[in-house]
C-alpha cells in the first residue's frame, strides 16, 4: 500500500513540473511585435502546430483557432480541440485598440489577462504569438506556432525556432500538436 502511495505521489510530482514548465519568477519581458501589423491580414483560421502547454489546460489534438472581426471592432477568437472523445471549444473575445499586433486577453480558465504578442507573421502561411502574465512574483510565458495549413515545413518551422532562440524565449518548451485525423470543426 505505501508503496503505492508513493508511486502516486511520483506521477503527481511529475505531472505538477509538466504543469510548471511554463512558469518562472520575475518580470515578462519587452518583446517586440511584428512591423506594422495587420490584423485583418491575421484574422481567419489557424492551426496550431506547436506551443508551449498551458498550465491545467490540455488541448489534445487538432488544435485550430478562427479569429474574426466583427461590426464593432470586437475580435473573437475561437479555439477548438479533440479531446479525444469528442470537440471542445474555448471562446474569446478582445476590443481592437490599437493595430500594433499587441493585444491583452483574458484566459478564464486559469484567470490571467495574457498580453498577447505577434511577434512573426507572413499572414499566408505561418504566425508566431508570445503570451506572458504576471502573477505576483511568477511570470508565466507561452508561445503558439501557427500556420494556415494543418502542417508546416521544416524549413520555416526551423527558422521560426531560431528566431525565437535569438529573442531568448522559452522555444524548446514548445510541444508539437497532433493535426492528423482530426474531425471537422467547421
Amino acid at each position: 500500500m505505501l508503496k503505492l502511495i508513493f508511486t502516486a505521489l511520483i506521477i503527481s510530482w511529475n505531472n505538477f513540473q509538466v504543469e510548471l514548465q511554463s512558469i518562472k519568477t520575475g518580470g515578462c519581458p519587452f518583446v517586440p511585435s511584428v512591423e506594422n501589423f495587420n490584423l485583418y491580414q491575421f484574422t481567419g483560421q489557424w492551426y496550431d502546430i506547436a506551443h508551449i502547454p498551458i498550465p491545467t489546460l490540455n488541448l489534445g489534438k487538432c488544435v485550430v483557432m478562427n479569429c474574426v472581426i466583427d461590426y464593432s471592432s470586437i475580435v473573437r477568437m475561437s479555439v477548438n480541440y479533440y479531446d479525444g472523445k469528442q470537440i471542445q471549444q474555448i471562446n474569446n473575445a478582445f476590443t481592437i485598440n490599437n493595430a500594433s499586433g499587441v493585444y491583452f486577453v483574458h484566459v478564464p480558465m486559469i484567470n490571467l489577462k495574457f498580453e498577447f504578442i505577434v511577434v512573426d507573421t507572413d499572414y499566408d502561411s505561418y504566425s508566431v504569438i508570445y503570451a506572458c502574465a504576471k502573477l505576483a512574483t511568477l511570470k508565466i510565458q507561452l508561445i503558439w506556432v501557427l500556420s494556415r495549413e494543418s502542417t508546416l515545413s521544416k524549413d520555416i518551422y526551423k527558422n521560426i525556432t531560431t528566431s525565437l532562440k535569438r529573442r531568448k524565449l522559452p522555444y524548446k518548451k514548445l510541444k508539437t500538436v497532433n493535426q492528423s485525423k482530426c474531425p471537422v470543426y467547421f
